[in-house]
């Protein structure tokens, strides 16, 4: 009667019969795996919009040097200064 696992196969219907300490256990280590998983979701989509934003700056300086070395005009500048803001 002490050894009854009452029809759970891995004890008292616990984590695999560890107790609550298993159980605690068998809950830290899921949290770990669901946290990894939202930071690399997390990174992947920061990476997306970043890569977004870094060509649009890249693209105004290198309207603002064309700008200063007299490529383009000051009409020519503000036109497609707006284009790229939107």
């Amino acid at each position: 009667m002490w050894h009854c696992n009452w029809g759970y196969p891995f004890g008292h219907g616990w984590f695999a019969g560890h107790g609550l300490l298993g159980t605690l256990f068998g809950l830290l280590l899921l949290l770990l795996v669901l946290s990894l998983a939202v930071n690399a979701i997390r990174s992947v989509i920061t990476k997306a919009g970043g890569d977004r934003d870094r060509d649009r700056r890249d693209s105004l300086e290198i309207l603002r040097m064309k700008l200063a070395r007299g490529e383009i005009s000051e009409e020519e500048y503000q036109r497609i200064r707006n284009i790229l803001r939107e």
